[in-house]
């Protein structure tokens, strides 16, 4: 289990937020979350700049990206400090994998967010999977990790979950 996209003081969904292909919340402009997160009805995983035409059965806005076509982006961040960073990815094989970057010494620390395009090339060079597209998912205090090998809890509330068997 992982934290989804950013969530809202008002316990709302900040963007774009399908469900089963149900629009809970809408598409809302934004500089730093400018990327989208999807998977359609035949199960095929994006992460662009752009949402798709027709409602995917899953669906989310987040950011910044940090990747796109195997490229990494430049980002400058104004006011960037070092938190927890979870990274949702697109595999070369088309694969959803979720990355989670902290500090082992303050776990709701972690690498600066315009050094993650960075961070996840020297993930290929360590593992060899090459992530071909990757967007910023909910850090720091609002975010959460939990699998059969290690957990990583939340401080704050939030607002969405990305669960797998």
């Amino acid at each position: 289990m992982v934290n989804g996209g950013f969530y809202s003081e008002e316990n709302t969904h900040l963007g774009l937020f399908v469900s089963n292909f149900e629009v809970i919340s809408k598409f809302s402009q934004s500089a730093t979350r400018n990327g989208f997160l999807w998977i359609d009805s035949s199960d095929n995983v994006k992460i662009g700049a752009d949402f798709p035409s027709t409602i995917p059965r899953l669906g989310l806005q987040s950011g910044p990206l940090l990747k796109l076509n195997r490229e990494p982006l430049a980002l400058a961040i104004k006011n960037d400090e070092p938190k927890r960073r979870i990274v949702a990815g697109v595999a070369l094989d088309n694969n959803l994998i979720f990355l989670v970057f902290y500090r082992d010494s303050a776990e709701y620390e972690g690498p600066m967010l315009e050094k993650l395009p960075e961070i996840i090339d020297l993930f290929k060079k360590q593992t060899g999977i090459d992530i071909v597209d990757a967007v910023n998912l909910d850090g720091g205090s609002a975010s959460v990790f939990v699998s059969n090998y290690d957990s990583l809890r939340e401080l704050t509330i939030v607002g969405s979950y990305f669960c797998a068997k």
